[in-house]
């Protein structure tokens, strides 16, 4: 029997500017999802970190989902692709 610290953690990746139909379908699928059989959290991957949320963490948020923005410093940087996979 799987128990809620047992549960598989499925991650949501992406790399969004907005609230789109990729996104908006990410949210949907997170909504569905039987939370007491999986764990699941949206990381939205954005260049920089900025003061406020990106507008699909926010979404996500209150909707009540766990999301989180991920600063990779740009496009392509091998030291923030260590870190997701440390937080993984």
């Amino acid at each position: 029997m799987i128990t809620a610290d047992r549960a598989p953690h499925v991650v949501h990746l992406i790399g969004s500017t907005g609230l789109y139909g990729a996104e908006r379908w990410i949210l949907a699928l997170m909504r569905a999802t039987d939370t007491q059989t999986f764990r699941s959290t949206l990381i939205n991957l954005v260049d920089a970190r900025e003061d406020r949320l990106s507008d699909l963490v926010q979404a996500a948020r209150e909707r009540g989902l766990e999301a989180m923005d991920f600063a990779t410093g740009g496009k392509f940087n091998l030291l923030a692709a260590i870190r997701l996979a440390r937080w993984v």
